[in-house]
């Protein structure tokens, strides 16, 4: 029995052996593994090492941290700036040619006869107000000469442009479609500016 005791000692001996140098080397493992993922880790980390040479300059004249763009891309940005520019002074010297068409034609028939006055139609260079100014001016200049020249027995020249610039003043407004409405106003003050003439024609005999 003795024997018997003593060999189950040397088993259980020998088993607990087993466990500890598995668990030995799973711990192992187990830190080889936290270890290879924090260096990993650290490899993929994002610098965030800033450079302050670069701010050394802050707030002086022409300071700039960015990267020069190349000769093309920078022709292509001055050229849409340019133009972009030229738009503009297209667009202002349309309007200056709006307003003053509108604002001489209503100069050039009698007090009696005129729905605005002649200093009204500059107002379209006003925010907002100009929008409202605009739609009335092509109703009112238009009305006002045909009235007059209906009055001296001259109809040839229709509604002298009004439907014409009605239209195109709210095409324009709307703005997807304002090529379209600036078309129709260009037209409408070029029948404006016929019976215009008409007018001063009649007013010097």
């Amino acid at each position: 029995m003795t024997k018997r005791f003593g060999q189950w000692k040397s088993w259980v001996f020998v088993a607990m052996l087993a466990c500890s140098s598995a668990l030995a080397t799973t711990t192992a493992q187990a830190q080889e593994g936290d270890a290879a993922q924090s260096s990993s880790s650290e490899t993929n980390a994002i610098d965030f090492n800033i450079d302050m040479d670069e701010f050394e300059s802050f707030g002086q004249e022409g300071f700039s941290v960015e990267t020069p763009l190349d000769p093309a891309t920078e022709a292509t940005i001055q050229a849409i700036r340019i133009g972009s520019y030229g738009i503009g002074l297209v667009g202002l010297l349309f309007s200056l040619f709006l307003a003053y068409q509108l604002a001489s034609s209503l100069s050039a028939i009698p007090p009696t006869y005129r729905q605005l006055s002649p200093w009204v139609p500059w107002l379209i260079f006003v925010p907002l107000v100009g929008i409202v100014v605009l739609v009335l001016a092509f109703i009112k200049v238009p009305n006002s000469l045909s009235k007059y020249l209906a009055s001296t027995g001259h109809v040839s020249q229709g509604d002298c442009g009004e439907k014409l610039g009605l239209w195109g003043a709210i095409l324009t407004i709307i703005g997807c479609t304002a090529p379209i409405g600036l078309v129709l106003l260009l037209l409408s003050t070029l029948k404006i500016r016929q019976a215009k003439m008409v007018a001063k024609t009649l007013a010097q005999v």
